[in-house]
């Protein structure tokens, strides 16, 4: 008698449907464990039993990859400041993904331009107004890839440095005083599947691959407002800067997957048999923490004008993140 599970995979509205048709009898495999085992494979690939902590970890990580790109610590330009740079972030906030179609941890990337100009190079030095750098950046690109997927990023910020204890010394050779900085950044990160997956799951004495086709997105968008302390030293061809913030954040994730395609059983020594279909459909949205304390540390190495700088940022709790890139001032 001829055995198959029939799955309304058409009426699925959201989640994993898998039919087995009556071809997986012929490899002495019970149709209710393929079905069970291919779930089990899915959703551990794909992050399904814990989407939510995923994304939540992806939007974490959007909101860090670009924190500081756009502000200059310590520099002290005279008239104005330019720069170009790149940058990634990690969050684990999330278990780690058992597979290789999602990156393990939440992870996104940004790359910036971005001008500063001191207001001291337009008003009277002693003036409250010269202790004020105003600062503008952002940018718009393709990244590079993460696992199966193309990724895209753009950002913009607008953020001002004011001078609560003014520097000593001199830029060559000197202490930087202390600054706040704070202001506005909007950043998206996105991923898109640019690959057919091949899903595979081990079911003795066969091996079963889910071929798919159809999309899988994820999207990591947010607006954070920083409150940043920040000092700093110039050691002639030298510079070091450190301090601690606050951000204020609205940072959401949001993936959304419709994935079809075929289930073959794959036997030594044999080809490959049509033994069913899997479909999945999927709408999730995370939110993460609206604020957190963010560690910050950086470098510049000083030739003249030239200034390539690299930042470290460590969120409390669960993120890291780093950008580094080349900057004249003036």
């Amino acid at each position: 008698m001829m055995f198959a599970i029939l799955c309304e995979l058409a009426l699925a509205q959201e989640g994993l449907a898998v039919g087995v048709n009556d071809n997986a009898a012929d490899f002495g495999v019970a149709a209710d464990d393929i079905r069970r085992i291919v779930e089990s494979e899915v959703s551990g690939e794909l992050a399904l039993d814990d989407q939510e902590s995923f994304l939540r970890a992806m939007a974490g990580a959007g909101a860090l990859a670009g924190a500081g790109q756009g502000v200059a610590y310590g520099s002290q330009p005279k008239v104005i400041v330019v720069g170009a740079s790149f940058g990634s972030a990690v969050d684990r906030g999330a278990d780690a993904v058992d597979g290789e179609s999602l990156p393990s941890f939440g992870v996104a990337t940004q790359a910036g331009l971005m001008v500063g100009v001191p207001l001291r190079a337009f008003v009277p030095e002693d003036s409250i107004a010269a202790r004020f750098e105003l600062y503008l950046g952002g940018m718009a690109n393709r990244t590079p890839n993460v696992a199966s997927f193309v990724t895209r990023s753009a950002s913009f910020g607008a953020h001002v440095q004011i001078s609560l204890v003014e520097p000593a010394g001199t830029p060559q050779l000197g202490w930087g005083g202390v600054d706040v900085t704070t202001g506005v950044a909007w950043s998206r990160f996105s991923m898109g599947l640019n690959e057919q997956l091949a899903l595979q799951a081990e079911i003795n004495p066969v091996r079963v691959v889910w071929r798919t086709s159809g999309a899988f997105d994820v999207s990591a968008r947010s607006v954070s407002v920083p409150l940043e302390l920040t000092t700093s030293t110039n050691l002639a061809f030298l510079g070091i800067f450190a301090g601690g913030a606050l951000d204020f954040r609205s940072a959401v994730a949001t993936s959304d997957a419709s994935l079809t395609g075929n289930l073959v059983a794959v036997a030594d020594g044999q080809g490959e048999t049509h033994i069913g279909e899997a479909a999945l459909n999927l709408g999730a949205r995370a939110v993460a923490p609206p604020v957190t304390p963010r560690l910050l540390v950086g470098l510049e190495i000083i030739a003249g004008p030239v200034r390539l700088y690299g930042q470290g940022n460590l969120r409390v709790g669960s993120g890291l993140g780093a950008h580094g890139g080349l900057r004249f001032v003036l």
